[in-house]
This record gives structure tokens, C-alpha cells and sequence, in this order.
């Protein structure tokens, strides 16, 4: 899977137990490509009432589900 600045998600697995979803746990997950060692790496940013409350780095979740 490729992941491209701007995509949005509809929910984030971080683990087998828990989960962020887009209408449960934040209004959207949208994708941020930023600046690794050798080439850009996506981040997941997790934006509520027009605020983002958090980044979750995409190597360290275990999968995702576009929005549809």
C-alpha cells in the first residue's frame, strides 16, 4: 500500500485491541507525508473539532481502512 499526502482513513488499528475511528474517536484521519532519513515517511494525523490530537507514525500501526 502506498500511502500519498492528503489521503483520508476511516480508522487506524495502532493494535489488535484498539483502534481510531473516523465519527467514534475524531471527526478525520487525514495522511502526512513528513521528512525521514532516507525518503518521506507517512503519519497518520488524527484531527477533532478542527484540532489535531494526534500523529501516529504508520510503521508502528498494524493497518488501516480508507474512507470510503
Amino acid at each position: 500500500m502506498i500511502f500519498e499526502q492528503g489521503d483520508n482513513l476511516e480508522v487506524v488499528n495502532l493494535n489488535s485491541e484498539e483502534f481510531i475511528r473516523v465519527g467514534k474517536n475524531c471527526d478525520s484521519i487525514i495522511v502526512s507525508m513528513e521528512n525521514g532519513q532516507m525518503a518521506p515517511v507517512p503519519w497518520f494525523e488524527v484531527w477533532k473539532d478542527g484540532k489535531l490530537i494526534s500523529k501516529w507514525n504508520a510503521a508502528q500501526t498494524q493497518g488501516v481502512q480508507y474512507k470510503k
